[in-house]
């Protein structure tokens, strides 16, 4: 199991008129950087605007509102299972939260989105919801394998 700390900053991307938000995360143990989505493919005009200021100037009081929010991992109940499956994962996601299940869930197993979705189809991976919706608290997921 890996904990990871804040690196203060975001990554702002936008394609097209859609906007991507990840906050920046460092491995305390080997210093690799990762990231964390905070807003996934949504369009530009439903960003308040104090927001996109907020991700683009890097606000020190937004990086932490969204590590707290993340709880600098993943928002689980569980954070990465320190025993092989089979179990179950309940989503704890913070108010306000735009991330898609699927990314949630392949980035908390430490999997491609790909093999997510080859896991779901071949039933190694059973979630309450489809994959590609946005993620909500309460939601479950089941790994088998």
């Amino acid at each position: 199991m890996r904990r990871f700390v804040s690196a203060g900053a975001f990554r702002v991307n936008a394609h097209r008129r859609r906007l991507d938000v990840w906050l920046l995360v460092r491995c305390s143990r080997c210093d690799r950087t990762d990231r964390l989505p905070v807003v996934e493919r949504v369009p530009v005009d439903q960003v308040p605007p104090s927001a996109l200021e907020a991700y683009t100037n890097n606000d020190p009081r937004w990086c932490a509102r969204a590590a707290v929010e993340h709880g600098l991992v993943v928002p689980w109940v569980v954070e990465r299972a320190p025993h092989p499956p089979p179990y179950v994962a309940e989503l704890v996601v913070p108010p306000g939260a735009m991330l898609r299940l699927d990314r949630l869930v392949a980035h908390a197993l430490g999997r491609s989105r790909g093999r997510v979705a080859r896991d779901v189809a071949d039933g190694a991976i059973v979630i309450d919801g489809r994959p590609s919706q946005k993620a909500r608290t309460g939601q479950r997921v089941v790994v088998l394998r």
